[in-house]
């Protein structure tokens, strides 16, 4: 694997086992760790380092891989079929009866096949699993060897996005080993990306072309198949500048091609510079500064319509920048609900409904006090206070007048950070207070319903990336995610304005 060799050495040593295939070697079994956890974020190749792994210990250990995403009960998360078992013991299912096992008996089956042998269990996507509510069945999982009392020797593989407090609590008994597999590196993604789109001849200008894109992209490509997304869409204008014929006539015959089937596994092993440690007689396309200038200026151009289609409406002409300036000195502060002149064009904000919706939430969940979030978006709430306003009136008074004056508002302290979960549920509170037809009428059927939390993420992870958005808590932090608000006010305000929105009402003075 590109860019894994130490993790995938430190997880095949970890379960008894040497990456070195030499034949002369002794095959000297180390000490099986009874517990691996695999962790990284999105897109690392943990699932693929630990195939890798396991085939490297066919060897000297049986395998049983099984991924629990696709499971969402418990009965069928304990029923397993062998199927990494079959190449190598030739097992028939019909006959033998290893079909349709529960995993006790599944276990107890592998025992008496691999006698002599390791077991290990790999177990995909913990998370998933954690999220269900199952840490029971797996906590009863990784008990198994000492109800059992087996005579092989056994081991757990656990992969898994991160390691939450729930998680770190249900293994602190075990004493696990851990292996962590970091995001790729830019010139991690590079490699991939020169092997995949077999891009040998055009190395040098792809090359610099993905490190641009790289900075372009840096707040959004941690995840390099989202990047990779982004490169193919931005692919032709590539192609355009360095065509392939050229490379090929400037560089090598067509029969010097190298092809991916046979030239696979080397340029697995040498993957930190395929192109002079693989093809040797190949002539490198160098980079033309003229043409990567050129490259550079068509690519910012297609980036940033690209970003106009899709946060701007369909007849509108303003661009990112427009979206962040502040309003016009002739705006009033709203009292209430205000008509809005839907032909201005210059005090429209044109972004998505949702997202307009998750600017007026995060904006008043960063100044707001979480303690006031129950007596403004509860209907209970409201009844009691209103019920209660003559009788606390009087009493709250002389108190509230003396502390004013040495308090300062939350607008003049600055934003605070907020957890992702209050800004979704101020989101659903505020939702059903915004009527639908005064942000678009063609689209209204399509705009009145609340998003779902996917919507919800993307359009946050877009707001982000506009900097209307901070996101304060690491990227590999998925348990707790905390962001805060950095529109200012005015913005804010254009935004109350255009949703008819008495934000006013929801804010703690």
């Amino acid at each position: 694997m590109l860019g894994r060799d130490a993790q995938l050495t430190s997880l095949v040593a970890l379960l008894g086992g040497q990456v070195e295939d030499d034949p002369f070697l002794p095959m000297t079994c180390m000490s099986m760790v009874p517990l691996v956890v695999v962790y990284g974020y999105n897109s690392t190749g943990k699932s693929s380092l630990v195939r890798l792994a396991l085939q490297t210990l066919q060897r000297t250990s049986s395998i049983a891989f099984t991924a629990f995403v696709d499971c969402t009960t418990i009965d069928p998360m304990a029923r397993m079929q062998p199927d990494e078992l079959s190449a190598s013991f030739q097992l028939q299912p019909a006959v033998d009866g290893y079909h349709n096992l529960t995993f006790l008996g599944f276990l107890q089956c592998l025992t008496k096949i691999a006698r002599n042998k390791g077991l290990v269990v790999a177990v995909d996507n913990v998370d998933q699993l954690l999220t269900r509510g199952m840490a029971d069945l797996l906590s009863s999982l990784l008990r198994l060897p000492h109800e059992l009392h087996v005579s092989v020797r056994l081991s757990f593989v656990l992969v898994t996005r991160n390691i939450s407090s729930r998680l770190d609590k249900l293994l602190s008994p075990h004493t696990p080993a851990f292996v962590h597999l970091p995001l790729y590196t830019p010139d991690d993604v590079a490699d991939i990306l020169v092997l995949q789109l077999r891009m040998w001849r055009r190395e040098t200008p792809f090359r610099a072309w993905i490190q641009f894109l790289h900075g372009l992209f840096e707040h959004d490509c941690h995840d390099w198949i989202d990047f990779r997304y982004r490169v193919l869409e931005l692919l032709p204008l590539f192609d355009a500048q360095y065509d392939p014929e050229d490379a090929t006539n400037h560089g090598t015959s067509v029969h010097q091609r190298p092809s991916l089937d046979k030239d696979h596994h080397s340029l697995d092993k040498d993957h930190h510079s395929p192109s002079t440690t693989c093809i040797p007689h190949l002539v490198l396309c160098t980079v033309d500064k003229a043409a990567h200038k050129s490259l550079v200026q068509q690519t910012q151009s297609r980036v940033k319509a690209q970003w106009n289609h899709t946060t701007a409406l369909p007849s509108a002409t303003t661009t990112p920048a427009s979206i962040s300036c502040s309003v016009p000195d002739t705006a009033k502060p709203i009292a209430g609900k205000h008509p809005v002149h839907h032909d201005d064009a210059s005090h429209r904000v044109n972004l998505p409904r949702g997202s307009l919706l998750l600017v007026l939430a995060s904006y008043l969940a960063s100044f707001n006090p979480q303690e006031s979030d129950m007596a403004f978006f509860t209907t209970a709430t409201r009844q009691n206070k209103k019920r209660g306003r003559s009788t606390a009136t009087s009493s709250s008074a002389p108190p509230s007048s003396s502390v004013r004056g040495g308090v300062l508002p939350p607008q003049l302290i600055g934003p605070k950070a907020f957890p992702l979960q209050r800004l979704l549920a101020i989101y659903y509170s505020i939702h059903d207070e915004v009527d639908p037809s005064t942000t678009f009428d063609s689209e209204s059927r399509v705009d009145s319903r609340p998003m779902s939390r996917r919507e919800a993420f993307a359009q946050i992870g877009m707001l982000v990336r506009m900097r209307v958005l901070q996101r304060l808590s690491p990227r590999d932090e998925l348990d707790d995610i905390k962001l805060r608000c950095l529109a200012d006010y005015d913005f804010v305000e254009r935004i109350a304005t255009q949703l008819e929105f008495p934000i006013h009402n929801f804010l703690n003075r």
